[in-house]
């Protein structure tokens, strides 16, 4: 199994959201789509199409943090604690180092999250369906309805049983959430892929 689909998945089950490969691929609310092997390939969009709609940004902002159950561990490391028993963290270092049991685990942790949204759905849909009475739909379109931009990320994938990943903070780390884009990394064994 490909290791984008580990992370695809593992958004979608928990999240309920479908998850752009590579993280760093944009999409925009009224963009028309279809999956290809799990993957979100942009074919149009709905304004191209002549469909008219606006849109709404939320201003509150929310923080996402996600491991694999039972397969990722996460230990933060204050500035003059003690590393960790075999670890490349100093002393004076703040940082995190995250272990994967399993190949193929998944962690992430986004911060500053906003969210931007179609506003009248129901509308649009009704506008799609006489496009597809009139046969100018692709049944296997589906439309971006909202779009979850993060203000920064560390995403990491494993491919191997027992890899890892460490982290130095360019800032003090005291949650889970710090550890999204604010790091610089140490060390990393049997990573398949990190941002």
């Amino acid at each position: 199994m490909a290791l984008y689909t580990n992370y695809v998945n593992s958004i979608r089950d928990e999240f309920g959201y479908v998850a752009t490969w590579l993280p760093s691929q944009q999409l925009a609310v009224g963009d028309v789509c279809l999956l290809d092997d799990g993957q979100v390939r942009r074919r149009t969009t709905l304004e191209s199409k002549g469909i008219a709609f606006a849109t709404r940004l939320s201003d509150v902002e929310t923080t996402f943090t996600y491991s694999s159950s039972d397969s990722v561990e996460v230990s933060l490391k204050a500035e003059g604690e003690p590393p960790p028993l075999g670890s490349a963290l100093q002393l004076a270092d703040a940082g995190a180092v995250i272990t994967f049991g399993t190949a193929g685990s998944v962690y992430f942790a986004l911060n500053d999250c906003t969210s931007t949204e179609l506003e009248d759905v129901d509308n649009v849909g009704r506008q799609i369906l006489e496009l597809h009475k009139n046969g100018d739909w692709n049944e296997d379109y589906f439309v971006v309805i909202e779009v979850v931009q993060a203000g920064g990320a560390t995403i990491a994938i494993s491919k191997g049983a027992n890899g890892s990943l460490e982290l130095t903070a360019n800032a003090g780390i005291n949650q889970l959430a710090n550890l999204a884009g604010n790091v610089s990394v140490r060390a990393e064994s049997k990573l398949g892929f990190r941002a």
